[in-house]
C-alpha cells in the first residue's frame, strides 16, 4: 500500500510527523513538503525524529491562483511517478487544495485530514478551500462530532470518522518532554503563569496601520509582560508600517525569535494567557488549559469558544484589553478532540478503507477532460 502525503505549514508538518510514526506500521508513505517554514531538523528539535521528504517543492511564490496551479503542476509530476494508492492532505492551504485538485485529475482517492471544519465565513481563503477540497475528497478524517455534522449538513455522509485531533497527540507528547528538556523559560527570563504569550500568524491582523496597531497597544498597555513570538513575514509587515520600533521600545514586550515546536509548547503550557490569531495556537492553548483571547471574529473551533475557554475579541484595542483584564475560563473542560490517540485511529482506518478500495469498491474515477 503506497500513500503521498502533502504537508506545506508549520501544523502540517507536526500532524505529518506524528501520523507516519503510526502508518509506518501499515503501508510505505511517499512525504512531499513545500512552504516557507520547511526546517523541519529546527521544528522537531529535541521532539521526535523529523519526517523526511522525499520532495522538497520550496517556497512556491505567487497570487492564490498562481501558487495552486504551480502546486499543481508539480504534484501532477510526482503522482504519476510514485502511483500511489491514496493522496492525502491536510487542513485548508492552497497547497492542501492544489494536491486534492491533481489527485481528483488522476483518478486517485483524497484522504482529507480536518474535514469539516467550517467558520460559516466564505470570505475567508481558507474558508473556500476547505469547503473545496472536502467536496472532491473520498476519505474524511473529523477532529470533532460539529465537524461531522457540518458535513452532515452538506449532504457528506460516506466514509466520514470521528478520530479526534492529531493536535492532541502532538500537544500532550511535547508537553511532557517540553517540561523535562525546554530551557525557553530560562532564556527569556520568565516565571511560571507570569507572562501573556502574543503569536501573529495571519497576514490580515497586519493588514495596515490602522488594524495592527490598537493590538499592540493593548499589549504595551496592559502592564503586562508579553513574550511576541515573531514570525518573520509578519515582522517584515510591522516594519514597513513603522510599528516595529514602537514595540521594540516598549518595556513589557519581550521578542523572542522562531523556535522549535517543543519550546513553543513549553512557553504556551507556562503562560497566565495566549493571545493569537491562528486557529492552531488556539486549540494549542485548549489542550494545555491556558485561556485563549483570539484576535478573530470567528473560529474553525466553536468547541473551545462554547466551552469558555477562548474569547473572540476582533482587532479592536478596547476589547483586547477587557480580556486581558477580565477574560476567566471556565474550570471544567470536555474531551472534545479526543484523548491523543488520533494517529492511531485515522493509521487503522485508512489501511482497512484502502484495502477495499483497491479491491475495487469506490475506486474513484480521474476526471475526464474536455
Amino acid at each position: 500500500m503506497n500513500l503521498l502525503t502533502f504537508a506545506d505549514t508549520r501544523p502540517q508538518y507536526i500532524k505529518a510527523a506524528i501520523l507516519s510514526r503510526e502508518l509506518g506500521e501499515l503501508m510505505r508513505e511517499t512525504l512531499v513538503i513545500a512552504g516557507p517554514h520547511r526546517d523541519l531538523a529546527k521544528l522537531f528539535a529535541g521532539f521526535i525524529e523529523s519526517p523526511k521528504p522525499r520532495y522538497d517543492l520550496g517556497e512556491v511564490a505567487g497570487s492564490g491562483c498562481e501558487r495552486i496551479a504551480k502546486y499543481m503542476i508539480s504534484l501532477e509530476k510526482i503522482i504519476f511517478e510514485s502511483e500511489p494508492d491514496a493522496v492525502l492532505t491536510f487542513g485548508d492551504s492552497d497547497g492542501t487544495l492544489a494536491t486534492a485538485l491533481a489527485a481528483a485529475k488522476c483518478g486517485i482517492p483524497i484522504v482529507h485530514i480536518d474535514a469539516g471544519l467550517r467558520t460559516h465565513n466564505k470570505n475567508l481563503p481558507e474558508e473556500r478551500n476547505r469547503i473545496a477540497v472536502d467536496h472532491i475528497s473520498n476519505i474524511f478524517f473529523c477532529p470533532s462530532a460539529t465537524c461531522v455534522e457540518n458535513l452532515e449538513r452538506e449532504g457528506i455522509v460516506k466514509n466520514v470518522f470521528l478520530v479526534g485531533d492529531l493536535m492532541v497527540d502532538a500537544v500532550l507528547m511535547a508537553s511532557k518532554i517540553a517540561i523535562l528538556k525546554s530551557t525557553i523559560l530560562q532564556s527569556l527570563g520568565l516565571q511560571e503563569k507570569n507572562y501573556l504569550v502574543l503569536a501573529i500568524h495571519n497576514e490580515r491582523t497586519v493588514t495596515d496601520r490602522k488594524t495592527a496597531e490598537p493590538v499592540f497597544a493593548a499589549m504595551i498597555g496592559s502592564g503586562k509582560r508579553v513574550v511576541f513570538a515573531l514570525d518573520q513575514c509578519i515582522e517584515k509587515r510591522l516594519d514597513s508600517m513603522g510599528l516595529m520600533e514602537m514595540i521594540r521600545s516598549s518595556a513589557n514586550v519581550v521578542l523572542s525569535s522562531p523556535m522549535s515546536y517543543l519550546d513553543f509548547i513549553r512557553l504556551t503550557l507556562s503562560a497566565e494567557m495566549m493571545i493569537t490569531d491562528s486557529s492552531v495556537i488556539q486549540r494549542e492553548a485548549y489542550i494545555l488549559k491556558v485561556p485563549c483571547i483570539s484576535l478573530r471574529e470567528e473560529s474553525e473551533w466553536p468547541e473551545t469558544v462554547d466551552d469558555g475557554w477562548t474569547a473572540l475579541v476582533g482587532t479592536d484595542g478596547k476589547r483586547i484589553s477587557e480580556a486581558i483584564a477580565t477574560f476567566e475560563p471556565r474550570d471544567i473542560q470536555k474531551a472534545m478532540f479526543g484523548e491523543g490517540k488520533a494517529a492511531i485511529k485515522i493509521a487503522r482506518v485508512l489501511y482497512e478503507v484502502l484495502n477495499r478500495m483497491t479491491a475495487g469498491a469506490d475506486k474513484p474515477g480521474a476526471i475526464p477532460e474536455d
